[in-house]
């Protein structure tokens, strides 16, 4: 599931990688990225 991509989410989205960008690398939805992010 997603979540278990909350780290690199959070550490790629530290780097300024975009959301867009991230949900294509760990091929899950921007909607997902968005959640993890805000958690």
């Amino acid at each position: 599931t997603a979540g278990m991509h909350a780290d690199k989410v959070k550490t790629l989205h530290k780097r300024g990688v975009s959301q867009s960008e991230i949900a294509r690398r760990l091929q899950i939805g921007r909607t997902s990225v968005k959640r993890l992010i805000d958690a």
